[in-house]
């Protein structure tokens, strides 16, 4: 596996020209979106277009848009898009979501945001429009997706876990309830990220905790079993 190309075990995803590579997050997130029964999705922030791809392994039936404002990243997509054998159903939008007019609702809308709100700006423009949310913040990403999302239908995000209360209050004057709240353990004693999946419609909750590596440094057994139908290469 060269640094410009990631294989997964029915794709691969070229990342030449974007700042931000496939890691663990986009890993774990598309390995736990539930995307069983859904028609129509929605991809925010796409980057290489990792979530979109790993939805449309996930479900045959679905129709994926994605949007990237980073020119290099959607580069990347479209040229990931173009190359798997679901390119049939979906579809690239270059634009600033906050701009973007969609032409109907889905089902299943996803985001791995922007997430440092405060940290030092980079001197790459790109580097800061992937890393830093003042060019979507959360309230205004929950706000419009909330327009796009059907009554029935499922908001995916994931953040640092430090910031889960202030998504989940985000979510209360959209009238969303809270469906997912799965807690990420970079290692033992140390939760790293937070996965949360809202609806308008009432849901039975689901709530669990993953451990990604274990105090040794390896794979946890649960990450391996989590992320099995997608990674390339055998892990340790």
């Amino acid at each position: 596996m060269s640094g410009s190309v990631f294989q997964f075990k029915e794709f691969e995803i070229f990342q030449e020209n974007t700042t931000l590579k496939v890691g663990t997050d986009a890993m774990v997130f598309g390995s736990l979106i539930n995307a069983e029964n859904k028609r129509s999705a929605l991809d925010i922030g796409a980057g290489t277009g990792v979530l979109s791809l790993m939805l449309a392994q996930k479900n045959p039936e679905l129709l994926i848009e994605a949007i990237e404002i980073e020119a290099g990243a959607a580069k990347d997509c479209d040229f990931n898009f173009q190359n798997t054998p679901w390119k049939n159903r979906l579809k690239l939008h270059q634009a600033d979501f906050l701009n973007h007019d969609f032409e109907k609702q889905f089902d299943l809308i996803v985001s791995n945001p922007p997430f440092y709100a405060n940290g030092l700006l980079s001197a790459s423009p790109n580097v800061n429009l992937s890393k830093h949310n003042k060019a979507l913040p959360f309230d205004l990403l929950f706000k419009k997706s909330a327009s796009y999302l059907t009554a029935s239908g499922e908001f995916w995000v994931i953040a640092p876990y430090e910031q889960g209360d202030i998504l989940k209050k985000l979510a209360q004057p959209l009238e969303w309830h809270l469906c997912s709240e799965i807690m990420v353990f970079a290692k033992p004693d140390r939760p790293s990220r937070l996965i949360l999946s809202f609806s308008p419609s009432l849901k039975e909750k689901v709530c669990f905790e993953l451990l990604i590596r274990e105090a040794s440094g390896g794979y946890s057994a649960q990450y391996k079993v989590l992320t099995q139908d997608f990674h390339g290469i055998k892990l340790n």
